[in-house]
């Protein structure tokens, strides 16, 4: 009979057990805390070695440790092997021997352990006394009831004893055989586990040879860096740069950085020490200086490595080096090329932004003219004829807006706002502006809406203005006889999700375009006849078409026939306004009631501009200086409409609302008059209280239709007659010729030129200030001053760093470089105007 083995198991360089024989898979148990497996990794021993009686972890039962230990090349231990032997196999063969009824026999090890007895040998066994200095002993003897009156019979007693060294013997050789033979099927079976584990790592070899790549370990604070082989690769490096052992690539960490592009060192550094502190990964792009001098682009990741369980500290670093030069070189051409595409792209927009705002200015002289011509005479040939020229002017003004609108469409910054609109006078209004030039071709024009047609719908007047224009405007360029028919009705695709569509149909009986360009129409600077451009165009039209037809959520297709003509159908969404009483947003100042207006504005000439547009159209104004001022008029006096600037001293404009609404319970229109009328304003100014907003530079249609519209409904409403050029984000002329004619006109020439002496002095003051001060408080609040003014006489591009400086956008030297330029250009204009 072999001795009990009880199991077997296999335990990692870490003491976590790997395979155990009584159970698959093996529990997790760590047995570093075992003598055995102490004996071997601490004081290395590397032979068999039998340990002192444990109790079993899992069963309770006690067993001696039997071991044997696993090294590297390196002599580092990488796992031990152990057996369980339990004594019971030694009582149960004591039990079988024939023994006097009264005579025991006991197995003792390190003196006070009774490691197997037979029946009679318990415990506290008498004879342990007699064993001192000795660790494991066999004891046979009587019982002690018995001893005296008995002698020893020293024969048996010895035949006994040998006999149980004999199977102690006996048993351990047959454990190691076993543990010899079960060693060799580990052995076996660790060889086909190492020939796959090599095959795989040649294949993992290979890809990271394919992809350039390399990992590395270091251990923080050494000078060894240790490198897969892929390192040859991927730095093009001999490996004379390198220590081979055991497969692996060894470099001193301070060479290693030298190879790293100079300016870049110091950021690897800094890299590898605030992985090494936050226990974060990290990873950067660096270079990389080949042998032969070539910069290299490499991507460096690093990682910690948290060893032997300690959690607070990082021991290693682990990482990969990628070599990426060719998709970083890639990258960087597209880059240049995005950028040159975007350079022409905004040049092309600043010429066509440049020319349609030099357009302006002889179309403000022609319509002031006309103006004159509809104020002197009564005659209706006259009148006729100026009233077409006045609908020609403004078509044309919009369409030189819309052209410069390009350049937001293009760069998203267009955005739509939609209001109630009624659609059939709307339409038959914008058709009818056509009517002399379909005239005088003997063409005939109609205009047919539909009556299933809601009265008002939502949208926006400017985007269906510019469309229609366009299209008509093609039809007529392109008809020589027959007619153009615009026709407008309700539509529901046939197999759509049901949605109402307003569908706007323009039709002609032109020349056609053929099949083969139907498809580039719509694109930018496209012409059917593109060898005559003088005769059609810039080519822009229907690109612009498409673009506002995309930002109404619809869309735009032709059908066209040579020698028939074309139709164009835009379809956008239809829906019918809740309020169908608002008129559509007015282009010309209406006339209006006598009103009591109240304006409070801390820049004198925002004031009196005010006052001058206001009080030429028959109203009553009075002006002060803050919002304290208003709060007190209006609680003396009763006013119709009052105008408020939103940034005042003492009191500003959202306080000075405030206290007319809540303390003095009033509730007469409040309109706001900011330079910082953005869009993202408006909400926050409506939610507040105001009425309406009237932005900076004023027009004076916008400011008399938006006191009309106040006037007819007391409804919240935007002015929509002029177009906040004062917006950071939206690149202003430097200088707005109609503006600053405007307030010419409006002030004299007198007025005008104090009001200038007035800006001069400011400009001067907040120079002086930024240069000695920087961006203070003080000089903000003077730059926004500044700001309003500057707007108000047409310099946009003064206006603009002024807002830039409230804001402190940038820095102050680059501020006041630019606040410098303006002030040059501020003299030039002024030294020419007079």
């Amino acid at each position: 009979e072999r001795p009990a083995i009880r199991s077997i198991w296999i335990a990692g360089s870490d003491g976590r057990m790997r395979v155990y024989s009584d159970r698959f898979p093996a529990p997790d148990l760590n047995v570093s805390d075992r003598e055995y497996y102490f004996i071997h990794r601490q004081q290395g021993i590397s032979d068999l070695y039998v340990g002192d009686l444990l109790p079993g972890r899992f069963t309770g039962v006690r067993y001696f440790p039997i071991s044997f230990p696993a090294f590297d090349e390196e002599g580092n231990l990488i796992g031990v092997v152990a057996a369980a032997f339990e004594p019971s196999f030694f009582e149960s063969y004591i039990n079988e021997l024939d023994i006097c009824q009264t005579c025991s026999i006991g197995l003792l090890v390190n003196r006070d352990n009774l490691v197997a007895g037979s029946l009679g040998a318990g415990e506290p066994f008498e004879a342990r006394d007699l064993t001192v200095g000795a660790n494991d002993l066999t004891v046979v003897s009587h019982a002690s009831s018995d001893t005296l009156g008995f002698w020893w019979d020293s024969q048996r007693i010895a035949m006994l004893v040998a006999m149980a060294v004999v199977m102690l013997v006996s048993a351990l050789a047959l454990m190691t055989g076993l543990f010899n033979f079960r060693r060799a099927q580990s052995v076996d079976r660790l060889s086909d586990e190492n020939r796959a584990l090599n095959l795989s790592n040649d294949h993992f070899e290979r890809a990271q040879n394919a992809a350039r790549l390399t990992h590395w370990r270091w251990k923080v604070g050494s000078d060894k860096v240790i490198w897969s082989p892929g390192v040859i690769i991927t730095f093009g490096f001999d490996t004379d740069n390198f220590v081979k052992e055991h497969g692996q690539f060894i470099s001193n960490f301070g060479e290693m950085i030298t190879r790293i592009h100079v300016e870049d060192q110091d950021q690897l550094r800094a890299m590898l020490s605030r992985v090494s502190t936050t226990k974060q990964p990290e990873s950067k792009l660096f270079r990389v200086v080949a042998p032969g001098g070539e910069v290299r682009f490499v991507m460096v990741e690093a990682e910690p490595n948290i060893r032997n369980g300690k959690a607070n500290e990082v021991t290693e670093l682990f990482g990969i080096v990628q070599d990426v030069t060719e998709k970083h070189e890639a990258q960087l051409a597209l880059s240049k090329a995005k950028d040159m595409a975007d350079t022409a792209n905004t040049a092309k927009t600043m010429f066509l932004a440049t020319v349609s705002h030099d357009i302006r200015t002889p179309l403000n002289i022609i319509s002031n003219m006309n103006d004159m011509i509809l104020n002197a005479t009564d005659d209706p040939g006259i009148r006729s004829y100026a009233e077409a020229i006045d609908r020609a002017g403004e078509n044309l003004l919009s369409l030189v807006n819309d052209v410069i609108s390009v350049s937001q469409l293009e760069s998203g910054e267009f955005k739509l706002h939609t209001v109630p609109l009624l659609i059939k006078p709307f339409l038959e209004d914008l058709v009818e502006s056509f009517r002399p030039l379909a005239s005088q071709k003997g063409i005939a024009l109609i205009c047919s809406v539909d009556e299933t047609v809601p009265q008002s719908i939502q949208a926006d007047p400017k985007v269906i203005r510019q469309i229609v224009f366009n299209l008509v405007g093609n039809a007529l360029k392109f008809t020589k006889y027959g007619s153009v028919t615009v026709t407008a009705q309700p539509y529901v695709e046939p197999n759509g999700n049901g949605e109402r569509l307003l569908r706007i149909v323009v039709r002609d009986t032109g020349k056609g375009i053929p099949a083969t360009e139907l498809q580039a129409i719509f694109e930018r600077f496209m012409q059917v006849d593109a060898h005559t451009p003088d005769a059609y165009g810039s080519g822009l039209g229907l690109y612009i078409c498409r673009s506002l037809v995309d930002l109404h959520g619809g869309t735009i297709t032709c059908r066209s026939s040579v020698g028939i003509g074309s139709v164009f159908t835009v379809l956008i969404p239809l829906v019918e306004a809740e309020n169908s009483t608002l008129e559509q947003p007015a282009t010309k100042a209406r006339a209006m009631p006598e009103q009591r207006v109240l304006i409070a504005d801390d820049v004198e000439e925002n004031r009196e501009i005010l006052k001058m547009i206001l009080s030429n159209h028959g109203h009553r104004v009075k002006t002060v200086q803050n919002g304290a001022e208003a709060v007190d008029s209006v609680r003396q006096q009763g006013f119709d409409i009052v105008l408020l600037d939103i940034r005042m001293p003492v009191m500003d404009g959202m306080k000075a609302l405030a206290a007319i609404r809540n303390d003095l319970h009033k509730q007469m229109p409040i309109v706001a008059i900011t330079a910082n009328a953005l869009e993202e304003q408006q909400t926050v100014y409506q939610e507040a209280g105001f009425d309406a907003i009237i932005p900076k530079p004023f027009r004076a249609a916008g400011v008399l239709n938006t006191i009309a519209s106040l006037i007819d409904s007391h409804q919240p409403v935007m002015e929509t007659g002029s177009d906040p050029v004062m917006a950071i984000d939206a690149p202003p002329s430097a200088f707005d010729k109609d503006l600053f004619g405007q307030a010419l006109d409006v002030l004299g020439r007198e007025k005008f030129r104090e009001s200038m002496e007035l800006v001069e002095h400011d400009l001067n003051q907040l120079e002086a200030d930024l240069v000695t001060h920087g961006v203070t408080e003080d000089v903000k609040s003077h730059a926004h001053k500044l700001a309003g003014s500057a707007a108000n006489f047409g310099f946009s591009g003064l206006s603009k760093t002024c807002l830039e400086i409230e804001l402190s956008g940038r820095n102050d030297a680059e501020l006041l470089d630019e606040l410098v330029e303006q002030r040059k250009l501020f003299k030039t204009v002024l030294a020419h105007q007079a």
